[in-house]
């Protein structure tokens, strides 16, 4: 595919301006997408209303909720590749990216009347302070299921999970994550 015409939809969580998965997020890119040039969604700069089951979408390409996620619709519909990056909250993705993936019911409505969704490919960088077993599962899950709603293969080779973060500096936690994508790119 002519990296020119694709369409790459960056989607960062972390309400932290420094964040290390904000920090990982815009690394891997560089390293993977380098000539790409992102559409790019702060959402915890933005208010994302929640989801009202009023089932509006269930006949109809919109949400009745007028609100910033009309634009960010229109940026999933055209997306090529979607990164979300986002920080663990008890085990799970933030409450932001919560809102977000509900929202996505249209996508869901719209493939339960067989409309085309253009087929993408999805990818993680999560970022946890702990490391116990299967930490990731449960946001990995979610968004396994977000992506699969909005027609994105998940790929789990350029995704980035890095644990223990509160064991280390943000200069060491920056390290790791150029060691982690770093080699990720040569297996």
């Amino acid at each position: 595919m002519d990296e020119s015409k694709i369409k790459l939809l960056s989607v960062y969580t972390s309400p932290r301006e420094d964040s290390l998965s904000g920090y990982s997020h815009r690394l891997l890119i560089s390293k993977y997408f380098p000539d790409i040039k992102a559409d790019e969604v702060f959402l915890s700069k933005t208010v994302i209303r929640p989801c009202s089951a009023c089932s509006f979408c269930s006949t109809k390409d919109e949400c009745s909720i007028e609100d910033i996620m009309n634009e960010y619709y229109k940026l999933i519909r055209e997306a090529d590749i979607i990164t979300v990056s986002f920080p663990l909250y008890f085990s799970t993705v933030p409450a932001q990216l919560k809102l977000f993936i509900d929202r996505a019911q249209l996508f869901w409505e719209m493939k339960k009347r067989n409309e085309f969704i253009k087929n993408k490919t999805g990818i993680i960088i999560a970022t946890a302070g702990n490391n116990y077993k299967d930490m990731f599962t449960c946001a990995e899950n979610t968004m396994r299921h977000f992506f699969k709603t909005i027609n994105a293969e998940y790929n789990k080779q350029y995704s980035v999970f890095i644990p223990s973060t509160d064991d280390y500096s943000a200069e060491k936690n920056r390290l790791r994550a150029e060691n982690i994508i770093n080699k990720s790119l040569f297996e």
